[in-house]
């Protein structure tokens, strides 16, 4: 969670290229879906589940809907483990799937906020006074952040 604080700072601080800027959105979504699988994994064994394959981990937390109804985006889980999964030279690539065009501001924005609602949501049980640790994960880095 250090790093996942210290890369947004950077990207504020510092006046990076557009490459380098999407690389740090990169190493941020990576890192903060990594967060994410740690949280849903703990949350899904402690439900009785067993997997620990993250695709299987997603499918067992959204079918138990153990981050509640409304306030979770699951479909969005999938969306952030396929863009965790180009780190992998294997995986096979359209002709618009590169790094540069896959790590944006939008998908920095919307790692954010899953990672916050996870992070504190009712399920994995961390005290409501205990939750402005996380806020970090809300702060506005650009002008156009609503």
């Amino acid at each position: 969670m250090q790093y996942l604080q210290f890369l947004p700072q950077t990207l504020l601080e510092l006046s990076l290229s557009n490459v380098l800027e999407r690389q740090t959105i990169k190493s941020y979504v990576i890192g903060a879906i990594g967060a994410v699988e740690c949280l849903l994994y703990h949350l899904n064994r402690a439900s009785g589940g067993n997997e620990s394959k993250l695709s299987k981990i997603i499918a067992q937390v959204t079918r138990k809907e153990l981050l509640g109804k409304a306030s979770h985006r699951y479909e969005e889980l999938n969306r952030f483990r396929e863009l965790r999964n180009k780190v992998h030279i294997y995986e096979l690539r359209d002709d618009l799937g590169t790094d540069y065009q896959s790590f944006g501001r939008q998908e920095f924005r919307d790692m954010r906020r899953i990672l916050h609602e996870i992070a504190t949501a009712p399920a994995l049980g961390l005290a409501k006074e205990s939750a402005d640790v996380f806020k970090f994960l809300r702060a506005k880095l650009w002008s156009e952040d609503a």
